[in-house]
């Protein structure tokens, strides 16, 4: 049983598109758009979608584009 616990993975923290604006200080139609054309991840839960606390770094990592002459 203790084995069973320890391989469970701790949920993300889940939040609203509101609260994922507010969060990340974008407007909410922005996020709702990136929800929209799929480029964050996100769970339906009844009638409402939630978002990954993480999702807008996840989102800027994955969509950063370097500097000219920043050496990687």
């Amino acid at each position: 049983m203790a084995d069973m616990q320890s391989n469970k993975q701790a949920s993300p923290r889940l939040v609203s598109a509101k609260g994922l604006a507010k969060q990340s200080g974008w407007p909410i139609s922005r996020v709702l758009k990136l929800k929209e054309q799929r480029a964050i991840p996100y769970v339906v839960i009844g009638k409402s979608a939630y978002f990954p606390e993480d999702a807008i770094r996840d989102f800027l990592q994955a969509n950063m584009v370097e500097a000219k002459g920043a050496s990687s």
